[in-house]
């Protein structure tokens, strides 16, 4: 029963005005926890006008965490619900028990977030909230400079830069054309150019230059290779003690101090009348699993 219990309990509202601030800190000084402090620079925001980015509109989400934080009416609820023939002192042992796993989970979320920004991760927290709990996701982006780091370490594979060879090749239409005197060639196809279907190679920082670079790819990294990126960084990092096994994101999941860890699937998953008949390989991933 006692493993059941999540995190530290936030109380307050979730507007981000100073009045709401104010209100939550005087509840909170009334209360004797800091912890329920409303911390100003905790970025609130209850509508994405992007899914998949920061709020500024150009960061982009390569991974989410998510935590709750229960209402203090949901360990009301937990006592109430013991026995009548639980003893006092039983239902105090209890108490100090659960308040001491919340204690736990607060250092180790501290201290792994804490490790997070050290290592260069962008991280940003939006808030939703429940009948039961304030849920917070914490949006995560890997800088480039960070990427290329990884990349070269774990062996990614990116498109190489492609060369056109016949880009001076003079064709029997070009001389025929000359000779006529006209300017433009109405074989020449208008439509946007595909992107290649290109060689790749092993990443190395030393010859970036050699690779594909953003004037000629959207990305340079596939959206994949960044969320991998991303759960390497959340794996190998500690949040306590290494020789305890305290490390890594699958380790805060299972006990509870995350109640989750996943990247985001890119695009919108609803079809619009004009392309429930687009081919399967065109659609986003998103989509496909939807």
């Amino acid at each position: 029963m006692v493993d059941e219990i999540e995190s530290d309990v936030i109380y307050g509202p979730l507007d981000e005005s100073e009045d709401a601030v104010a209100a939550a800190n005087e509840l909170a000084e009334k209360n004797d926890d800091p912890a329920m402090e409303m911390q100003e620079n905790v970025n609130v925001n209850l509508i994405d006008e992007c899914y998949n980015c920061f709020n500024d509109g150009v960061t982009k989400i390569d991974f989410i965490l998510v935590y709750e934080d229960r209402r203090a009416t949901t360990v009301d609820e937990l006592m109430l619900s013991l026995p009548p023939t639980v003893a006092s002192e039983e239902s105090d042992r209890i108490a100090l028990a659960i308040q001491k796993q919340k204690d736990r989970h607060k250092l180790f979320k501290k201290r792994f977030l804490g490790n997070l920004s050290k290592m260069g991760l962008l991280m940003e927290t939006d808030v939703r909230e429940s009948d039961r709990s304030l849920v917070y996701f914490i949006k995560i982006h890997i800088p480039w400079s960070l990427m290329l780091k990884y990349a070269e370490d774990l062996n990614f594979r990116v498109p190489i830069r492609a060369v056109n060879n016949y880009s001076t090749k003079i064709t029997f239409v070009d001389r025929l054309l000359r000779f006529l005197h006209l300017s433009h060639n109405p074989f020449l196809s208008e439509a946007p150019k595909r992107y290649y279907d290109l060689f790749t190679s092993v990443f190395e920082y030393a010859k970036k230059d050699s690779f594909m670079c953003d004037n000629h790819f959207p990305v340079h990294f596939t959206n994949t290779q960044r969320s991998f990126a991303v759960n390497e960084i959340l794996q190998t990092t500690p949040f306590g003690r290494i020789e305890k096994g305290e490390i890594g994101i699958d380790r805060l999941v299972r006990e509870r101090v995350f109640q989750a860890a996943y990247p985001l699937h890119e695009g919108d998953y609803k079809f619009d009348k004009t392309e429930k008949q687009m081919p399967f390989h065109e659609n986003n991933p998103r989509r496909v699993l939807y």
